[in-house]
């Protein structure tokens, strides 16, 4: 059941990664469902770790990964994280098991501190190398 809901959540999330328009800067595309400003660009004039990552789905959504890595290449790591996540729900739920995985705690334990480093990473790159 938990599978099923999180594909549908992964779905539901590449589905309003479609509708809404990447923006030209980069980030910022959140706002189109009303959410405010990201309040640390505004308060600092600096990116937060997360800055750029819906505008990364959304352009990823429209296969121009490229853009999607040059906007934030943590999101685009997290899409195609999200992308294979789909196939391969689906044939853990036809095996009736999770298909290649032991342990799904054991893999969250890797992914999960991995992606956020790169997240971390990546905002440090931005934060004391400015483009």
């Amino acid at each position: 059941g938990i599978l099923v809901l999180l594909a549908v959540l992964v779905t539901a999330g590449f589905g309003l990664a479609f509708y809404l328009t990447p923006s030209t800067t980069g980030r910022g595309t959140h706002q189109q469902l009303g959410l405010p400003p990201c309040s640390i660009l505004s308060l600092t004039n600096t990116p937060c770790p997360t800055c750029g990552m819906t505008t990364s789905f959304s352009h990823f959504v429209r296969g121009n990964w490229a853009a999607s890595a040059r906007v934030n290449t943590s999101g685009f790591l997290l899409a195609c994280g999200c992308l294979l996540f789909l196939p391969w729900s689906v044939i853990s739920l036809v095996a009736g098991r999770l298909w290649l995985i032991p342990r799904m705690e054991s893999t969250l334990i890797v992914l999960l501190p991995g992606w956020l480093v790169i997240v971390f990473l990546e905002w440090a790159w931005r934060y004391f190398l400015p483009a």
